[in-house]
């Protein structure tokens, strides 16, 4: 018996079995003592049809998502965005954020003009912004302001003033 004759065998029998498998690009060819190779064949070419029978219908248009609205001062302020270290722009950073109304701010701004070294001191202007503060309830100006108002520092000298804006610190 020839020992190659179940090597040919097994060799063919694989052959029929991957062209019964439905698998039409790659056939197998054999020569009684050379190991299988594969060989490329063209896919078989389908009847041309006109586009718009098999087209897909455009998939809709994804619609991008609003962009976030823009945070109110207020958020931002809240939210730590931080006062600029340099006196002039924090000046400028707290006039902005108590323009809109933010008490802290106004606090913030008030003792600027009040205590600094690093820009002039206007106890005229640390008084008006100390006031928007307390006015919106604002404890520690309340505080300050009343003191402002005892010592006569930015505005003239008021007891009652004074006892009226410790009473709202409280």
């Amino acid at each position: 018996m020839n020992t190659n004759s179940p090597k040919l065998f097994l060799t063919i029998l694989l052959s029929l079995c991957l062209s019964n498998c439905g698998d039409e690009e790659t056939t197998t060819q054999t020569q009684p003592d050379a190991a299988p190779t594969e060989t490329a064949t063209p896919p078989a070419e389908s009847p041309a049809t006109p586009p718009d029978e098999t087209a897909t219908p455009p998939a809709p248009a994804i619609e991008e998502p609003a962009p976030a609205p823009e945070p109110t001062p207020e958020e931002r302020y809240n939210n730590g965005e931080a006062a600029p270290t340099e006196p002039e722009a924090a000046i400028a950073w707290y006039t902005e954020f108590a323009e809109a109304g933010i008490a802290d701010a106004s606090y913030k701004l008030g003792m600027c003009y009040y205590n600094t070294r690093s820009i002039p001191m206007n106890f005229v202007k640390a008084v008006e912004h100390l006031r928007a503060a307390a006015e919106q309830g604002h404890p520690a100006a309340c505080a300050k302001l009343a003191e402002c108002y005892e010592w006569g520092v930015g505005v003239e000298a008021n007891p009652e003033e004074a006892a009226k804006w410790k009473q709202q610190a409280n």
